[in-house]
This record gives C-alpha cells, structure tokens and sequence, in this order.
C-alpha cells in the first residue's frame, strides 16, 4: 500500500473547509497523512484546521502550517508539497472535496501502472454552476504522444489539476512548481513535464469535486468578463513560454490580439464589451488580421529586396 500525503491548501475558507477535511475522513485507505499549508488567512479558517487536527491527531499525522504575509497559491502549494513524506502526493484545494473512494481509486491504477508518476482524472464540478459535469469531457488528449500533446497545451490548457496525483519524486526531480507564476501552478508544470517525455497517465474515474465559485482564482469574480488574475498570469505565460515555444508568427500574432482585446475590456471597466473589443472580435472572427499580416510580410520581403 502506497503512502499519499494530501496536501491541502487553503485561503479564507473558513465556512467550507471542513468539507474539505471531512471528505479525507470519510476514505477508507488508511495509509496517508494529512498536510494543511494555509496561505495568511485572514479569517477563522486557521482556528477550524487547528481544531480539526486535533480531533483527528490520533488517525493519522497531521502537519498544519501557516505564512505570515499573503504568499501566493504557487508558494503556498510547495511549502505544503517539501514537507510530505508519502511517495505519491495528492493537492487538495481547501474548497474542494474527495470523492469517498478516491485515494483507494489512485491506489488500484498505481498498482496497475507502476511506471505512472503522474496520474490525471476526472473532476465532477459544483458550487456556482448552471449544472454540474464531469471533466474533462473528451479524453483524446490522453492518446496522443507529447509533441502533439504540448501543441494542444500551449493554446489552452485542457487539464484539470483538482483530478491529479503525482509522484513526490517527480516534483523533486522537477524542482516543484514555478513559483515566477505566482497565481497559477499546474499550467507551466504540465508544459514542462511534456517537455521532458513524461508520460500522462489517464484515470477514467472521478475522484474529486470541484467547486467553482467566486473565491476561485479562475472564477469570473462578480460576473466580471475577464479575471484581473488570470489574464495577469496569461500574459505572463505568453511572455515566458509561449513565445519561446512558437514558431508561427500568425499564431503568435492571434495570441497577442487576442491579449490585447482582453486588456481592453479590463481597461474599460471589464463588464461590457467596449467598440475596440468589438472590432478586433470581429476581425479575428473573419480571419482579417491573419490576412492583413501576411500582406505586411510580403510588403517587407518585397521592400528588403529592392533594396538589395
């Protein structure tokens, strides 16, 4: 039996934290222990975790740590990871909750795969939804081999981290999350494990539900069109890995208008489409800008050459 430290990080989560730390309760597997990594809440949600791990001291370790300033979920998430002691780890958002045989669910598929270091899974969503469904729904991702694998990421990232367990090892040899993203880790992680041949290993099972609502980093927070957070972390990817890894100016051009469109809604109040929003929408939908740049390359190579 495979030891799995679940580590579990949390961020003023006071009124639904104890979902979370019950639904680990509720796993039959034994073999774990218990890791809370809170990032300076600044409410009860400390005091619940502290009264929790008492509770439940005699059921298995528990490690509760704390900051003292506001860190970031990447930091907040290695702090948790160094301390594990299990071979395989388990992160656990403190707003979402273990389905009741998850760990036993890993724990059958590593015996079945015993060359996987890291495994992906289902996630059901819940919380502030139109209806809840599983993810991700198509699973073809799966299938392919990295190169194409690392394509398809570089668009858009297709991977649900609630669903995944990976091996400490791996994060190590890694050298854990990038912590020059400091709101979102799994992204530029799955990037780079893709980039060193690792295998995706696919758990067709649900093992975790995923709460969506508005202290959700990648929430639309009060119905905003765009999250002031994640569009920082997008134009950071594209900065840092995406203009490294794409050649394709016309690609590059679509991700920078595309930027650009997002940081207009944002400028304007972010919750009506402005008229520049609109224009460039419309010409990106009609394919206009793809067009109007292979006119200026052409226009460049045929001005270079006459002056040659």
């Amino acid at each position: 039996m495979q030891k799995i430290s679940i580590v579990v990080v949390t961020y003023n989560f006071e009124d639904i934290i104890l979902e979370c730390l019950r639904s680990i309760e509720s796993q039959g597997y034994r073999e774990i222990e218990v890791i809370i990594s809170d990032d300076a809440s600044k409410d009860n949600t400390l005091k619940v975790c502290k009264d929790w791990k008492e509770k439940n001291k005699n059921k298995y370790n528990i490690i509760l740590i704390s900051s003292n300033i506001n860190q970031g979920v990447v930091k907040n998430i290695n702090q948790g990871v160094k301390l594990a002691t299990g071979e395989w780890i388990k992160i656990l958002a403190g707003d979402d909750i273990l389905e009741k045989n998850a760990l036993q669910n890993y724990s059958n598929f590593i015996k079945q795969n015993k060359e996987a270091e890291i495994i992906f899974s289902k996630v059901r969503t819940f919380g502030e939804v139109e209806r809840e469904e599983e993810l991700p729904k198509e699973q073809e991702f799966y299938k392919k081999n990295s190169k194409e694998q690392i394509k398809i990421l570089l668009e858009a990232n297709q991977i649900y981290a609630p669903g995944v367990i990976l091996k400490k090892s791996l994060l190590e040899k890694m050298e854990y999350f990038d912590e020059r993203f400091k709101m979102v880790e799994d992204y530029p992680f799955w990037i780079k494990l893709l980039k060193n041949k690792i295998k995706f290993y696919f758990l067709d099972k649900v093992t975790v539900f995923y709460r969506i609502n508005e202290k959700s980093v990648s929430s639309k927070k009060n119905n905003l069109l765009i999250n002031p957070i994640i569009f920082e972390f997008e134009k950071q990817f594209f900065e840092e890995i995406y203009k490294k890894e794409i050649k394709n100016p016309l690609k590059l051009w679509d991700k920078f208008i595309t930027l650009k469109r997002r940081e207009d809604i944002l400028k304007k109040g972010n919750r009506k489409k402005t008229k520049l929003y609109k224009i460039l929408g419309y010409c990106y939908s009609k394919k206009i800008l793809k067009y109007i740049l292979r006119i200026l390359i052409i226009f460049l190579i045929i001005v270079l050459g006459i002056k040659k």
